[in-house]
């Protein structure tokens, strides 16, 4: 038995390889969701499988548009129940949502977990996002197609991964679909082997207008192997126009000739009944020798705008910093004029300029990237003013965002150029006389406050006030430590998705060692630090054994980062002695009973030291 698996995200498919090193059996998995899985599926349809086994509402799609029977893997209980603990603790409103029912038991296993779950249907996903939106819901929990589209109006989706048990389920259903579906085909096989011998060809369409079985002179002159499908050719061809008036009518149509490559073919349709029910139509091809022709497809480039996709309530933070900074940049997201955000590398200046963005009256204007260090001044020039018959990117992003990473590090030589345009609100490209109007409201962050840069001169101070209008600093994330929890059940839920895994939480002790890291890279480190916690760990919860290898390579980034060396300069004793407690920490691997017996102190008076510490932390935030 042969089994192709239509896996709607990758984790799915890392899953049923996993399952099957020990089942054995012959399955083929690709990855697709929707209707890029039903692509898949019609695009293998004819090489030799038996059997489709897929999720969510990509297997309503493909038992409606495929020949080969489809099993499902189902969501079970077991994966709502994985799902809902992860986030139990999450402070922001959660709301579920599915598709056509497949999330069933939510409700119950939610009252279980004494979590306060709203539910929609996605019948209407757009409606029902608006409507979660209006509700406060900062989080949908649902299958792929709803996640997504929750992502693309600003809300996190989780999705509801599956597991082991529902895989090997589905296989066993497969197995059993397979069997009963080689009886009927045992009874009809002499009655295929007669349509091939046919002089006619004989193509037959279910009520989709899909085409369901084709014969040997169909295929001859169709000029394709019975290995191919045979759909974009067969509706390119008239053939679909044909059957599909006959389904509608009801009725045989009379003949009609029809050009198709260097043949002239004779097509005459009628409707297919089963116990009076029409169940699709047939068409039956007769070429006609004395005419030949060419039919001309045309074909059409479609290009679609990029758009900023991220929005505030993706924003994870209930810290009183980020409460208060989400809360100023929405309320300069109405403004067009300059905005500056500050922030170290990896606390998400980015993500808050597409908020900013998506939020104001800008929203469905262009959103435009320029980096400011990654090109030489002559390219960088070309970039911003465009050349010759190529616009620039503040011409592509007129009347929208113009987002300038890096801005400290723009050569003096354009900075003057950058000073006008903004002034001026006029370019002109490289080579040309010509002026353009623009409208662009930009938003440039900065690692370094640019008032820095002025004081050593290497910033223009006129475009510094230009440009600094209004300001926003992202904290870096060991000044947000309480934001962590959240954090990380966001960034395990999206691991789960590529990985397969079924992780819900990490343990408190592998906790304490993430609180007790400084994150140079910031929130960017932290979910590529969870991401590797998540392909280490068996689950369900990440225990600190399974991780040694990512604790210890944090722990050799700290000492490359802080020599053994301590500088006391310019510290308190309590700072010093936070310092050694630390180091000690890491030397140990976190084990506070060896820190403890190497300082000379219990691990009470250790842990109430630690504790201290991550207060005055929170306390300076707040």
């Amino acid at each position: 038995m042969n089994i192709l698996a239509i896996a709607p995200y990758k984790g799915l498919k890392d899953l049923i390889l996993e399952v099957n090193k020990d089942l054995k059996k012959n399955i083929h998995v690709e990855i697709g969701d929707w209707y890029e899985g039903l692509d898949i599926a019609k695009a293998l349809e004819t090489k030799g499988y038996d059997m489709i086994i897929s999720r969510g509402a990509t297997v309503n799609l493909l038992r409606e548009h495929c020949s080969i029977p489809v099993a499902e893997i189902k969501i079970s209980g077991y994966d709502i129940l994985r799902t809902l603990t992860l986030l139990n603790g999450f402070e922001g409103k959660i709301g579920v949502m599915s598709h056509l029912k497949v999330i069933q038991g939510a409700d119950f296993i939610g009252k279980l977990l004494n979590m306060d779950l709203t539910f929609y249907d996605d019948a209407e996903c757009e409606k029902c996002l608006e409507k979660a939106m209006e509700d406060g819901v900062q989080v949908i929990v649902g299958d792929v197609k709803s996640t997504q589209a929750a992502r693309s109006f600003g809300l996190h989706g989780i999705l509801i991964t599956s597991g082991r048990e529902a895989v090997i389920e589905a296989i066993q259903d497969a197995e059993r679909l397979v069997y009963y579906t080689n009886k009927v085909k045992e009874k009809y096989a002499g009655l295929v082997s007669v349509l091939d011998q046919l002089e006619e060809g004989v193509i037959i369409v279910s009520p989709q207008e899909e085409c369901q079985f084709i014969n040997a002179r169909a295929c001859e002159l169709l000029n394709v192997n019975k290995d191919q499908s045979v759909d974009t050719l067969f509706k390119a061809s008239g053939l679909s126009m044909n059957l599909s008036d006959v389904m509608k009518r009801e009725a045989v149509h009379s003949s009609e000739r029809v050009q198709l490559s260097d043949k002239s073919l004779d097509i005459k349709g009628f409707p297919l009944y089963l116990d009076g029910r029409m169940t699709g139509a047939a068409a039956v091809l007769k070429w006609n020798p004395d005419q030949a022709g060419r039919k001309k497809i045309e074909e059409y480039r479609f290009v679609k705008k990029a758009k900023a996709s991220a929005h505030f309530n993706q924003l994870v933070g209930k810290s009183q910093t980020m409460v208060r900074l989400i809360e100023c940049a929405k309320r300069i997201s109405k403004s067009e004029l300059p905005i500056m955000i500050y922030g170290e590398p990896g606390t998400g200046k980015h993500v808050l300029a597409q908020s900013i963005h998506n939020e104001g009256d800008l929203k469905t204007k262009a959103f435009v990237t320029i980096d400011c260090h990654s090109h030489s001044p002559e390219i960088l020039e070309k970039e911003m003013l465009g050349a010759g018959s190529e616009p620039g990117a503040f011409e592509l992003a007129n009347g929208g965002t113009l987002y300038m990473s890096n801005i400290g590090k723009l050569p003096l030589s354009l900075q003057s150029t950058l000073f006008h345009i903004l002034t001026r609100h006029k370019v002109r490209r490289i080579d040309s006389s010509e002026e353009r109007e623009i409208k662009v409201r930009v938003i440039a962050e900065h690692e370094e406050k640019l008032i820095s840069l002025v004081s050593r001169g290497e910033f223009r101070s006129d475009l510094y006030r230009v440009i600094n209008t209004f300001t926003l600093s992202l904290s870096p994330l060991r000044e947000r430590i309480e934001d962590m929890p959240d954090l990380i059940r966001m960034f395990i839920a999206s691991a789960n998705v590529v990985t397969g895994k079924e992780i819900v939480g990490v343990q408190p002790e592998v906790m304490d060692i993430l609180r007790s890291y400084d994150w140079p890279g910031n929130v960017y480190q932290l979910k590529n630090t969870i991401h590797k916690m998540c392909l280490l760990s068996d689950g369900p919860y990440i225990e600190k054994d399974e991780i040694e290898p990512v604790i210890k390579e944090l722990a050799d980034s700290t000492e490359t980062r802080n020599p053994a060396v301590f500088s006391f300069f310019n510290k308190t004793l309590e700072e010093i002695e936070s310092d050694i407690i630390y180091r000690i920490l890491v030397e140990e691997e976190y084990n506070q009973s060896k820190a403890a017996k190497r300082l000379g102190i219990n691990r009470t008076t250790l842990w109430r030291k630690l504790k201290m510490k991550n207060q005055k932390v929170l306390d300076y935030n707040q």
